[in-house]
């Protein structure tokens, strides 16, 4: 114990004196002087570092474009179209964004979404216009989704693009939302000639495009989709996949790029 507590006394004095040296004047190993020139060249060489990074964030400050102008180069998005926001939506299983499941046990989930959806959305003919939505309104949609009736409701909107506005096939023609079958073999369980789009003028192209300051999810033009299974042949624990897609004359639908103006998901009851 003598040996530990005379290193340790040893060691301490040794500590202060490192920390403040009576014979050289010196602070932690340093004198003043060395001490000033070392906090000066730091003082200069962090100014310059702050400087050279403060001027190429001016300068690239000056690039942008004002907020309301929307972003200086958009062409990437413009010339392949936006994605589809879908309603209501579910969660890709495993983290897989190619298997997004749409389960009957869920369905109370799905209406009070649909429900919610409906009463927030600025375009108040969803709530009861029946003529214009057929049975996806919100007065009918929730039959939509009985698992005796088997058709249900889907909503549809174009994610926000600055500048976009889709273009119809023909002129006067619409640019709406088309359901099939995503595989031949899914085919025996939808009966596509039943799929209806509403309304029958396809999303309203007066509200394009979006522009900064717009809640789009509230005031983008909606198309609502009612998928019809067939139920001959739809049973219990069966699975279909469906895909939806915007048809536009400049959304480019692509199998390598899903993503872009179409939703690809699968029912299971």
């Amino acid at each position: 114990m003598e040996g530990i507590s005379q290193t340790i006394s040893t060691n301490w004095a040794g500590f202060k004196q490192f920390l403040w040296n009576k014979e050289t004047k010196e602070v932690a190993g340093r004198t003043g002087k060395s001490w000033a020139e070392i906090g000066l060249f730091y003082l200069v060489f962090y100014g310059l570092l702050a400087a050279w990074w403060s001027f190429h964030l001016y300068v690239a400050g000056t690039q942008l474009p004002d907020v309301k102008d929307g972003p200086k180069y958009n062409d990437y998005l413009v010339h392949r179209g936006p994605g589809i926001h879908t309603v209501p939506k579910a969660d890709a299983v495993g983290g897989d964004k190619q298997r997004v499941y749409f389960y009957e046990r869920d369905r109370d989930e799905y209406l009070e979404e649909i429900a919610t959806f409906i009463q927030e959305n600025n375009d108040t003919s969803l709530k009861d216009d029946e003529v214009k939505w057929g049975e996806c309104a919100g007065s009918k949609v929730n039959a939509t989704w009985d698992t005796n009736n088997l058709n249900p409701c889907f909503f549809f909107y174009l994610n926000a693009v600055h500048g976009f506005e889709p273009e119809p096939l023909e002129e006067g023609g619409a640019v709406t939302v088309e359901c099939k079958a995503a595989k031949s073999h899914y085919k025996k369980y939808l009966d596509e000639d039943k799929i209806k789009a509403y309304p029958d003028g396809g999303f309203d192209l007066s509200k394009f495009p979006w522009k900064n300051g717009v809640d789009w999810d509230k005031n983008a033009p909606v198309v609502a989709v009612q998928v019809a299974l067939n139920k001959d042949e739809f049973k219990k624990g069966d699975e279909t996949r469906v895909v939806c897609s915007v048809i536009a004359a400049n959304i480019y639908l692509d199998s390598e790029k899903p993503n872009i103006g179409s939703v690809d998901f699968r029912l299971r009851w």
